[in-house]
């Protein structure tokens, strides 16, 4: 009786969550570059973004994934972390800068042309205040912070804040 109640359990619980299907993507199945994952996030729209090694000439690609096909991503090489707001804006660390992207554009943002003292940024978080997006970026482990006015927020809706 026992055995019999614990196949019909079995069962049940296999038709009641069995309908996801899950797939495996790697070299052999698909464009993806390599079997290595550095970095995955899901935007609010349910877009995910995989950042993996692809070599020594071109060490990383982006690549985005819409049910059925890989799409490499052109803006972005590879990247530390990524956030993303409920209203669908990606903003990615990187070695290079910080790349905003949002409605089909994307910005980079460095010290060559914002108030940020390294354009390597290894990691950040995201919150979203009002209508701006507040992007936290840990320089070094004092807890002052200092907020700054990265672009003109009615443009690109975010501010960025660093420690001090």
């Amino acid at each position: 009786m026992k055995k019999n109640l614990l196949i019909l359990m079995s069962l049940l619980f296999s038709f009641a969550f069995g309908q996801e299907e899950w797939r495996s993507m790697n070299t052999e199945n698909s464009d993806i570059p390599s079997n290595t994952t550095i970095s995955l996030g899901i935007t609010a729209a349910d877009d995910i973004y995989i950042g993996t090694p692809g070599g020594l000439v071109d060490p990383s690609h982006v690549y985005s994934f819409d049910q059925d096909v890989w799409t490499e991503t052109e803006w972005i090489s590879s990247f530390n972390t990524m956030k993303s707001s409920p209203q669908n804006h990606l903003v990615v660390a990187t070695g290079e800068g910080l790349f905003h992207y949002a409605n089909g554009e994307y910005s980079v943002f460095n010290m060559d042309n914002s108030n940020l003292t390294s354009n390597n940024i290894t990691c950040m978080e995201m919150e979203v205040f009002g209508r701006f997006i507040i992007v936290v970026i840990p320089l070094c482990l004092l807890t002052m912070y200092r907020l700054f006015l990265l672009v003109k927020p009615e443009i690109y809706g975010f501010l960025l804040v660093t420690k001090a």
